[in-house]
């Protein structure tokens, strides 16, 4: 659940057409372009989740980018 709305925007190009049918039949968005419907589902998404009480950022978890070596 963490990192979900964060793999929905990394995934944004190959899943184009699945993205649109979530945003659709899960969020009932039904105006706007493509693009606006799947940014609106990602946004909504992070809103539920956090509405819940869990963070959508793993630095809120404490966690950081690791460094390359």
């Amino acid at each position: 659940m963490i990192i979900l709305p964060a793999l929905l925007d990394v995934r944004l190009d190959k899943k184009h057409a699945k993205l649109v049918q979530y945003a659709e039949c899960v969020w009932n968005i039904n105006s706007g372009s493509e693009e606006e419907k799947v940014e609106i589902a990602i946004k909504k998404t992070k809103e539920f989740f956090e509405s819940l009480g869990v963070k959508t950022h793993l630095s809120a978890h404490g966690m950081t980018a690791l460094s390359e070596t």
